[in-house]
C-alpha cells in the first residue's frame, strides 16, 4: 500500500514518483513467495527491493512485471521494464527499471492502479 499519495518530481523526472509498500512476488510455477517490495513508482519507472536470495541481471536486463491487486489476482496488467541502475546493501539488491515502450492506453490504466493503491502487488519473473 503507498504510505502517502503527495508526489514529488525532480529535475530529471517526466512522471510524478509516489512512494510505495508493494510485495513483490516471484511469478514462477504459481508459487507465491514474496521476494521484495515496490519502494517507488511513476508513470515511467520503479524502484524495487528484492531480498539477497535473488539473482538480477545487469544493468539493461529486461523483466516482465505484472501488476494486479491481491483481490482480484488474475487481472493482471503486463508491462516491462529494463534496469537502468542496481545498488547491493546488507540483505538487499535494489533496482530501478526504467517503464518504457507502452502505449496510452497501458499509462493510463498504470495511472489508475497507481492512483488506487490499495493492496497492489507486483510479479516479477526472475531466477532464484
Amino acid at each position: 500500500m503507498m504510505k502517502d499519495m503527495e508526489a514529488y518530481t525532480d529535475d530529471r523526472r517526466s512522471w510524478p514518483r509516489h512512494d510505495a509498500d508493494w510485495p513483490v512476488y516471484l511469478r514462477k510455477g504459481g508459487a507465491k513467495k514474496q521476494i521484495g517490495e515496490v519502494a517507488g513508482i511513476s508513470l515511467s519507472g520503479v524502484r524495487v527491493v528484492l531480498n539477497d536470495t535473488v539473482e538480477i541481471g545487469s544493468d539493461g536486463a529486461v523483466y516482465d512485471l505484472y501488476l494486479c491487486s491481491q483481490k482480484t489476482p488474475m487481472d493482471l496488467l503486463n508491462i516491462s521494464g529494463h534496469a537502468v541502475w542496481s545498488e547491493s546493501r546488507e540483505h538487499t539488491i535494489t533496482i530501478g527499471l526504467s517503464l518504457d515502450g507502452f502505449d496510452e492506453t497501458v499509462r493510463n490504466m498504470l495511472s489508475e492502479y497507481i492512483a488506487r493503491q490499495e493492496d497492489l502487488v507486483l510479479q516479477m519473473d526472475l531466477e532464484m
